[in-house]
């Protein structure tokens, strides 16, 4: 690992930091590695019995690095396959491993990371973090399972809100849209988290494992379908590029991520 990616063990729960705080916690290749091998980690260890994942500094995740992304080869399948699926399988860490974990939203949650705390089991909010789908504004897809996870969660008109409309959605109506489990006093979310991991992880371990594995096992074929489909429509429009000149549309305008 490197150091795009901090764990640390707090008495059976992994608190685990996205830690580019100068690109706001930007997606990288290198970020999705070392992101993915911590949570592959702590959902096998025995003496993890919950996890918790937030952002360093001011952001929880500014979604793509946009500036690293445009030196991607749009006639690359195999390349830009392999760094969609490893934006998939973040979604398959949290989502089907047995380990409960729980989102500390700090600040901006954007694109692919504003499908993070929805794939969690529980999410705490910042009153003040803000998340929003950029990708079709960018010519680009969502990802994370939320093309079929997000509409059976809100309905399909407040879905597609979401996903048309590039609109900044704040801790409050995502709160009353039932995708927030709790919003926290503003630098909070952290330690609100962590107090609720420590319940979870102090839960009887078999009792603990199997609510996720029967609250998971009624919807894990449509969400692998769902990803796989994703990944699919992330491959076609990079190999389009027309994502390339949106982007640098988008920047001249002062219309990036966050």
């Amino acid at each position: 690992m490197t150091n795009t990616v901090l764990t640390e063990d707090r008495d059976g729960v992994a608190l685990i930091t996205l830690n580019r705080p100068d690109r706001m916690n930007a997606i990288t290749e290198p970020l999705l590695d070392d992101f993915n091998l911590a949570l592959a980690v702590a959902q096998e260890s025995s003496a993890i019995g919950a996890i918790v994942i937030t952002g360093a500094g001011k952001a929880f995740c500014a979604g793509d690095d946009l500036v690293e992304q445009q030196d991607m080869e749009a006639d690359d399948q195999q390349a830009l396959r392999r760094f969609a699926d490893k934006i998939q399988d973040v979604t398959r860490n949290i989502m089907l491993g047995e380990t409960p974990v729980v989102a500390a939203v700090n600040g901006w949650a954007v694109g692919g990371a504003f499908s993070w705390p929805m794939n969690c089991d529980l999410a705490v909010w910042d009153e003040g973090a803000r998340g929003f789908f950029p990708e079709l504004d960018h010519g680009l897809f969502v990802s994370g399972g939320v093309t079929w996870l997000l509409p059976a969660l809100v309905g399909a008109m407040r879905a597609n809100d979401m996903f048309y409309s590039n609109r900044k959605v704040d801790a409050a109506e995502l709160n009353a849209m039932g995708l927030v489990s709790r919003v926290a006093p503003a630098g909070s979310s952290v330690d609100e988290a962590m107090a609720l991991a420590s319940h979870i992880a102090g839960l009887p371990p078999a009792a603990r494992a199997g609510m996720k594995r029967c609250v998971t096992a009624a919807w894990r074929d449509a969400l692998d379908h769902a990803m796989a489909r994703e990944v699919d429509m992330l491959v076609e429009v990079l190999v389009a590029g027309d994502w390339k000149a949106r982007i640098a549309e988008n920047f001249s305008s002062g219309k990036s991520n966050a």
